[in-house]
């Protein structure tokens, strides 16, 4: 039984390891592009499921980007791209809006992780191209085709579309971007700890640099966010991530005074946000001042654990 199992991972793993051969390089990045063929089709013919699909479509041409040659990898994402094209010339909006953005971020993100460019870094600039991606698409669709994919989006949940929702439509696309990208790093993560990937040098930043910049995206929110929405709301998110992933980081230390201080913080700048409403017309960005504390924390803990170190040292 054991030995059936091993027999089975080990098959499993012969396809999920690098390809160093051109038959081998050509054989999975063909076997991945028939698969988005499939999808597009299938995205075609169903619009409704671009959305349940663009939760895992990166992971696919992410697995090539990890594993392949870098030329095959250019050779997939172009050629795959066509390919969907061709056989979903009929839907040509979801085509160009959801399934080949996935395809270049997930070739994109594979090629850094390859690199072993750290994580947070990877998702900021995988989310950066994917929502880039999106903008160039809705502009080709709209002066091509004639079509708004957008429209389409706030139709189907029977949004009314307002000056309002469009300055808030650039920070959704980057929210969705964001967790696209998250997932697919979590999911390749795990396949990539059982490859041995090359060894390569690549630049680094310190801890304190997330915190930073989550101080840094916090005053651009409230900053610009005062005078400009569509700004601000982008700012916010990006306030958001760099919370969360130093707030990640923090809970390995499992120091009690970092709970402590954060939960009295986030209960006393609720009731500063409820006085602050009366006061800021943009209400949705007072929300960024709850990741105020989770930054200095952060930042603090990450202080002091580096004057540790330099004192053991």
């Amino acid at each position: 039984m054991e030995k059936a199992k091993k027999e089975k991972d080990n098959v499993s793993m012969r396809y999920l390891n690098l390809k160093t051969k051109p038959s081998e390089n050509i054989a999975f990045a063909s076997i991945i592009a028939a698969l988005y063929c499939v999808l597009s089709l299938l995205i075609a013919f169903f619009p409704s499921l671009s959305i349940p699909f663009a939760i895992f479509l990166p992971l696919f041409s992410a697995l090539v980007g990890t594993l392949c040659l870098p030329t095959y990898v250019f050779s997939f994402a172009i050629g795959s791209s066509l390919l969907c094209l061709g056989v979903s010339y009929f839907n040509v909006g979801e085509i160009l809006f959801s399934v080949i953005p996935s395809i270049l971020t997930g070739s994109f993100f594979g090629m850094l992780l390859k690199r072993k460019v750290q994580d947070e870094l990877i998702i900021v600039l995988v989310s950066l191209l994917q929502m880039g991606l999106n903008y160039l698409a809705v502009f080709l669709l709209r002066n091509a085709f004639g079509l708004d994919p957008i429209d389409t989006f706030l139709k189907l949940f029977k949004v009314e579309r307002t000056s309002r929702i469009d300055a808030l439509i650039p920070s959704l696309l980057l929210t969705v971007s964001f967790l696209q990208t998250s997932l697919t790093n979590f999911l390749v993560g795990l396949l990539a700890m059982r490859l041995t990937l090359p060894e390569t040098k690549c630049f680094s930043f310190p801890k304190t640099t997330l915190p930073i910049l989550g101080l840094c995206s916090v005053f651009l929110t409230m900053s610009i966010g005062y005078f400009n929405l569509l700004f601000g709301s982008l700012f916010l998110v990006f306030s958001i991530y760099f919370a969360i992933v130093s707030v990640s980081l923090l809970l390995k230390e499992k120091r009690w005074w970092i709970y402590l201080l954060g939960g009295i913080s986030l209960l006393l700048l609720f009731f500063l946000r409820t006085a602050l409403l009366n006061h800021y017309q943009e209400g949705i960005l007072l929300y960024s001042l709850f990741t105020l504390p989770l930054d200095f924390i952060a930042l603090f803990s990450n202080l002091l654990k580096r004057r540790e170190n330099d004192e053991i040292s």
